[in-house]
C-alpha cells in the first residue's frame, strides 16, 4: 500500500492519473478486491486510470494532463517509469505479485 501511495505521489507531480481501464479526475478512490483502498485528489486537468490484480497483489496505474502530449505510467513490478507521446492511454493489465507489467514497445522508459 505504501509502494502505491509514493506511485501515485509521482504520477500527480509529473502529470495526471487513471482508473483501471477508464480515466477519472477530481477525487478518486483507488481500490482493489481486499477492501484495501487509497483516496487521491488530482490536480486540475489531472486524469488516472489505475487496475489492480487479484488478491490485491499488484497494480497498475497511469497519468496525463489535458493540456500536455504524454501519459506516463509505471506498475508495482516495476521500478521504471514509463511514457507514451499521447494523452489518455491505459495502463497494461496489472501484474501478479512482483512480476512486470506488460509494458510493449509503445511505452518508453523514463
Amino acid at each position: 500500500m505504501k509502494k502505491l501511495m509514493i506511485m501515485a505521489a509521482i504520477l500527480l507531480l509529473s502529470a495526471g492519473i487513471s482508473y483501471g481501464a477508464a480515466f477519472k479526475s477530481g477525487n478518486v478512490t483507488l481500490a482493489d478486491n481486499n477492501d484495501d483502498s487509497l483516496a487521491v485528489q488530482l490536480s486540475t486537468n489531472v486524469s488516472l486510470a489505475y487496475d489492480a490484480a487479484t488478491g490485491g497483489l499488484g497494480y497498475s496505474v497511469s497519468s496525463y494532463h489535458s493540456s500536455g502530449t504524454r501519459t506516463y505510467a509505471s506498475s508495482s513490478g516495476d521500478a521504471a517509469i514509463f511514457w507514451q507521446g499521447a494523452t489518455g492511454v491505459a495502463p497494461p493489465a496489472a501484474p501478479s505479485g512482483t512480476a512486470s507489467a506488460a509494458f510493449d514497445s509503445n511505452w518508453d522508459a523514463l
